[in-house]
């Protein structure tokens, strides 16, 4: 068939896809999204703001444009924390409004900072434990410590 008719969706038997249900309509994809975000984004969301009330930083300065330390080594210790989560560079992005190439520059400041100043380190042990502690169980499940290098 012709591009037209395959956008389209001409001459689609039931057996290729009219039957499965799929919407035609914006009402009916609207009805398939769910109340709640899915549970990856929720959980990046709840470590953002675990992290901005351990610092003591106003909601949003993680995911804002501020280049000051202590707002930036947040941010590493965030990017950190999602991408030994499983987390792909590119979601951490979006999770965290950056550019291209920004989750991986803070996943490697973290490793350098956290290798060479010891304070540092111990400060990401005491926030991964505060961070275990605001934790469900099932967020639990699977969790790798930040304070542990590659």
């Amino acid at each position: 068939g012709s591009r037209e008719e395959i956008r389209s969706n001409e001459g689609a038997s039931n057996a290729e896809g009219q039957d499965q249900g799929l919407p035609d309509t914006v009402e009916g994809v609207l009805r398939k999204v769910p109340e709640n975000p899915p549970l990856p984004l929720y959980e990046a969301n709840q470590i953002i703001t675990a992290a901005e009330r351990y610092w003591g930083l106003s909601p949003g300065d993680i995911r804002g444009k501020s280049r000051q330390f202590h707002i930036v080594w947040a941010r590493y210790i965030v990017c950190s924390i999602l991408h030994r989560k499983g987390y792909g560079l590119g979601s951490i992005e979006l999770v965290v409004n950056k550019a291209n190439g920004a989750a991986r520059h803070a996943i490697n400041q973290f490793d350098a900072i956290t290798k060479t100043y010891s304070k540092y380190r111990d400060q990401a042990v005491q926030f991964d434990r505060y961070l275990w502690s605001k934790q469900t169980a099932n967020s639990r499940e699977g969790y790798r410590s930040v304070a542990v290098n590659r």
